[in-house]
């Protein structure tokens, strides 16, 4: 018998984890054994495989078929020379976040990036193409754009047809809005992309005084019409303060009747401008919690109308309508060893506009940032091979754990995987130490409150429309 690979298939192999099957058009990787993989090799149209005898390979190829990743191979079937094995010369990472610009369009008050002042500069188009080049040859083949403000850039199209040509999507255009019109759509709909695009709002009414210009909340309201005319799926991310907490229930439902998809609340984080900020408008951790609390029951009576996040306290997932509590990432002492504290650091990094790589977007800012490495002096071949970034990206549960004095002690050990690496940095000075806002979550007992307040309305609603959650996410929701 003869297989060959599905047209959209190739195979990829990075150090540590050299046995990989991609979906070129998602980007995503399945890492397979190596006798899987030695398999997948010999399913090029044209080599003779004897009937299979192992039982677990025989299992693992009916999933391939099943799966349309390998079909039987016609006479005239051959592989593509991009679907050849390619093995990268560093260790895997899915997809960055890139500052095209450090510059940027509004004065944003809580800017973590400091954007306002530009300080992380505005490289050159040339500059641009050699990080778009070791992107190709680290296999980073998924690139969310931000900035800044991305769009400020007169070349931002020829960057995007660069990363398309290299076979490099765009996950996500994350942007302020202002920039989002009509030429904005055509240039999109030209290049037939199916990226989101992810714009900042801040709260009916409020949008203007937190980004510093007069006109900005009318100008990114018709920015989300303008995409939801024309198909363009948007999603959206507010900041929550004293001056805007009162119009989170009318704020999601302009966005649901305006075709947002999904939206994130936070709370402004002390970093960037804002850290150095005279105004005292920050929210408690306790106020933004008792407002999560007294708003989750409103969300659900509104049928639940978009994807929503709510820092870590809360979250609902459109796609299966299933809800949960994000805070609790249940892990026992039997598996922090090989659980990750951050699952994101594990799959992404980012690259400020100066060519900085740091191990997220938050740490751009921080005092600690002068010390990751730049990719125009440093090849990001070597900053993802065996280095000190990502040593500090593959922080597991247990290093976080033996890392500080009160993570190993607490009591609610097992419910929490030491949450977001730069809060604590930021907050403790220790990279593993523990998260103040995990922290106080837990030890104030609102996962209780929360879970008191998603109760009932989530059932009424699962009720209401006749729909079965995902019990393992609504299991994980209910610990407490």
């Amino acid at each position: 018998m003869k297989y060959i690979l599905n047209e959209r298939y190739i195979m990829r192999g990075w150090q540590r984890l050299p046995y990989g099957v991609m979906n070129n058009g998602t980007k995503e990787v399945q890492f397979v054994k190596k006798e899987f993989f030695d398999f997948l090799l010999k399913c090029d149209g044209r080599t003779e495989i004897p009937e299979i005898q192992n039982p677990e390979l025989k299992e693992y190829v009916g999933k391939l078929l099943e799966d349309g990743v390998i079909r039987p191979a016609r006479r005239t079937d051959f592989l593509s020379t991009e679907q050849l094995f390619v093995q990268y010369p560093c260790r895997y990472k899915h997809d960055v976040q890139w500052s095209v610009t450090g510059r940027c369009n509004l004065l944003c008050k809580h800017c973590f990036m400091s954007a306002p002042t530009g300080k992380h500069g505005n490289p050159s188009y040339e500059e641009l193409l050699n990080v778009a080049d070791q992107l190709a040859e680290c296999g980073v083949f998924s690139v969310g754009l931000t900035g800044g403000e991305p769009l400020v850039r007169k070349d931002f199209w020829q960057i995007v047809d660069a990363l398309t040509e290299r076979g490099i999507v765009i996950n996500a255009i994350y942007s302020n809005g202002l920039l989002v019109n009509e030429e904005f759509v055509r240039e999109f709909k030209k290049r037939k992309l199916f990226t989101g695009v992810q714009m900042s709002y801040d709260g009916i009414g409020m949008h203007d005084w937190l980004r510093g210009i007069s006109g900005t909340e009318e100008a990114v309201r018709k920015a989300f019409v303008l995409l939801k005319e024309n198909g363009i799926s948007a999603s959206a991310a507010m900041c929550l303060h004293r001056k805007n907490v009162h119009t989170i229930r009318d704020t999601v439902n302009w966005f649901a009747d305006n075709g947002v998809m999904s939206l994130k609340i936070n709370q402004i984080q002390e970093v960037g401008d804002w850290a150095n900020s005279d105004e005292d408008i920050r929210l408690t951790a306790e106020e933004t919690i008792h407002a999560y609390a007294d708003y989750i029951p409103q969300f659900f009576e509104d049928n639940a109308p978009l994807g929503l996040t709510l820092d870590g306290a809360f979250s609902f997932f459109e796609d299966d309508s299933t809800a949960q509590i994000s805070y609790i990432r249940p892990c026992s002492e039997k598996n922090e060893a090989g659980r990750l504290s951050c699952p994101a650091l594990g799959r992404s990094f980012y690259i400020g506009a100066e060519g900085m790589v740091a191990p997220c977007m938050m740490m751009a800012d921080d005092p600690y940032a002068k010390n990751f490495p730049n990719l125009h002096t440093t090849p990001l071949r070597e900053i993802l091979g065996d280095s000190e970034l990502m040593r500090l990206s593959q922080v597991k549960v247990a290093d976080v754990r033996n890392g500080n004095d009160e993570c190993r002690k607490c009591p609610h050990l097992q419910k929490c995987t030491g949450g977001c690496r730069q809060a604590a940095l930021a907050h403790t000075g220790n990279y593993y130490g523990p998260e103040p806002a995990f922290c106080t979550f837990f030890r104030n007992g609102w996962d209780e409150l929360i879970y008191l307040a998603m109760d009932q309305p989530y059932r009424d609603y699962l009720s209401r429309n006749n729909i079965k959650p995902n019990k393992d996410k609504k299991e994980e929701a209910q610990v407490c």
